[in-house]
């Protein structure tokens, strides 16, 4: 069974395991990206810096104790995009696409209580 619950900080070194193996499927399908974010602590670097950006907040899944998707989305103040969300590239990684759903609906309760109903999401197009 799936445990969906908000992201913390004891999360950062599984959710570095994820996007590191996420990325590495990346560049095979683009091979000129950088082999540097295929460790998982590269990757947690870059996780810890969207958990640090004012208001961040996110969710992951949960299995059998094991960590098996996370997202991480934070506002940008601007005119331009609204009261808003927008979830990086190093904001999310799923061992299954369909776990997605259930990580938005968790994390996007919390951005639209906020008043931040635009959510964007850059993600690589091979997923």
């Amino acid at each position: 069974m799936t445990t969906i619950r908000p992201f913390e900080t004891d999360d950062l070194a599984a959710a570095g395991q994820l996007l590191a193996l996420r990325h590495a499927a990346h560049r095979r399908a683009q091979p000129l990206l950088s082999e540097r974010y295929e460790e998982p602590k590269a990757a947690e670097v870059e996780i810890a810096a969207v958990l640090e950006q004012e208001d961040a907040s996110g969710a992951v899944a949960v299995v059998d104790g094991q960590l098996t998707g996370y997202l991480i989305g934070a506002p940008k103040p601007s005119p331009v995009w609204g009261p808003n969300v927008w979830v990086e590239s190093a904001g999310q990684a799923v061992e299954n696409p369909e776990t997605m759903r259930d990580l938005y609906a968790l994390a996007a309760t919390r951005w639209v209580d906020e008043e931040r109903t635009a959510h964007y999401v850059l993600t690589p197009a091979h997923d």
